[in-house]
């Protein structure tokens, strides 16, 4: 029943015409082959240059540009202030017809550099898996067929006023439970939207387009 609830809040919210997106970034405003470390709140994990990632012209949804985490990209942007209420966080994503790997897309409750397992909380996990050919959520829950060669929509439905979330992958359900459960159901997480982070993980480029929160 919640999750039904939860389903006709996405669609009404995603929907109405008087949403406006509190922070959005769609890479087109910079020039091709930007690094973006350091460039428009985006930063490699733990504040390192080598995690960067590139904007560039070879994908986009609408010209010109998408950002392409290649192997080793480890992009993160922080958020500040993210305590209460309900928000929707959306991106689109681009698996080219030739991926191989496993490449991830995270949103943390908590993010600071350099801060490890202590002071960094994942809340939102979810794996492209070329091997087995399946969009999924770390460590269980279902799973969708990976969709490649084609923009398609990411978006996580936050409740942090309930503590709860539903991740969407092609409308599809992945994940429904606390927002503070954290990957492994530990509970570790904080009533907070903290950073995402696009992470390569070795695996070849994947493209992102349109993200908003």
């Amino acid at each position: 029943m919640r999750r039904l609830m939860l389903l006709g809040a996405v669609v009404a919210l995603t929907c109405a015409p008087t949403v406006v997106a509190d922070w959005e970034d769609n890479f087109d405003s910079y020039a091709d082959g930007t690094n973006l470390h350091g460039v428009g709140g985006w930063k490699g994990w733990d504040n390192t240059p080598g995690a960067t990632a590139y904007v560039t012209d070879d994908f986009s949804r609408s010209a010109p540009h998408s950002v392409d985490i290649v192997p080793t990209a480890d992009l993160v942007h922080e958020y500040f202030g993210y305590t209460e209420g309900e928000w929707l966080y959306t991106a689109w994503v681009y698996v080219p017809a030739g991926f191989s790997g496993e490449s991830y897309f995270i949103l943390l409750s908590e993010y600071a550099d350099g801060g490890g397992q202590d002071l960094n909380h994942w809340a939102v996990q979810m794996r492209f898996d070329n091997d087995d050919n399946i969009v999924e959520m770390e460590h269980g829950g279902p799973n969708t067929p990976l969709i490649k060669g084609q923009w398609v929509r990411i978006f996580v439905w936050i409740d942090l006023n309930a503590d709860w979330h539903t991740v969407f992958y092609n409308d599809a359900v992945l994940e429904a439970k606390p927002w503070t459960d954290g990957p492994n159901n530990d509970g570790s997480g904080i009533i907070n939207i903290g950073a995402v982070d696009l992470y390569g993980n070795n695996a070849s480029s994947v493209y992102y387009h349109d993200m908003s929160l």
